[in-house]
């Protein structure tokens, strides 16, 4: 009886196929998780209590975040002289998609933001955490879509921002001066945010502790 090549050719290449994903899925697995865990003091900062500066130029890297970022770029370094172009590829990006995630849900949503603070997490996000991957990318903000957009929203100005969380709270909410649905996705798009829904960006502007509370709050 002859062997059926064909067959077990498939058979192998989905073999293959199966311990590559499956080596990938490790990998991604064990930065992300080497990242949550150097996060943990970045997590419990004071971002509402945070002093405000002299201007943008005074801003450094939060300190917390030093050794989480330090060793998140050893790690893709390391990963990426020992895996060839095709593999390292979808790698970064998906450890890259899974950080941001993990940000924007238990940094951005979980704690509360004053002016400064605000400004101290775009600056450790946009100058630091973005331009790791821009060793792999010419565009690394795309990879951190939910991130990118809850900093353009915590740091635009009071004025912008008041307006804004107003047109998303009338939407929402159904009151009686509410805008439509495009009026509202219109404004979120004059400051830049595309991924956010309506509901997620109105949460990330109440994470504002400074600004003054709704009267449809």
């Amino acid at each position: 009886m002859g062997l059926d090549m064909e067959g077990v050719f498939s058979d192998t290449e989905v073999l293959y196929v199966d311990v590559k994903q499956e080596m990938l899925e490790t990998l991604v697995d064990a930065v992300v998780d080497t990242f949550k865990a150097k996060s943990k003091t970045y997590k419990r900062e004071k971002w509402q209590v945070v002093a405000a500066g002299d201007d943008d130029l005074s801003l450094e890297l939060t300190s917390s975040a030093c050794d989480m970022l330090a060793t998140l770029r050893q790690q893709l370094e390391t990963i990426n002289q020992e895996l060839a172009g095709p593999l390292f590829h979808p790698l970064w990006m998906r450890v890259a998609e899974n950080i941001d995630d993990y940000l924007y849900n238990e940094v951005v949503c979980s704690v509360f933001f004053n002016e400064a603070g605000a400004q101290q997490l775009q600056y450790d996000m946009t100058r630091n955490l973005f331009l790791l991957f821009s060793e792999y990318t010419t565009k690394p903000e795309n990879y951190f879509k939910q991130t990118r957009e809850a900093c353009q929203l915590l740091t635009v100005l009071p004025g912008s921002g008041l307006l804004l969380r107003e047109v998303l709270l009338a939407n929402v909410k159904g009151s009686s001066n509410s805008c439509s649905d495009e009026e509202a996705e219109t404004a979120l798009r004059d400051v830049g945010v595309r991924r956010l829904t309506k509901q997620n960006a109105l949460a990330v502007l109440m994470r504002r502790i400074d600004w003054p509370q709704s009267s449809l709050h």
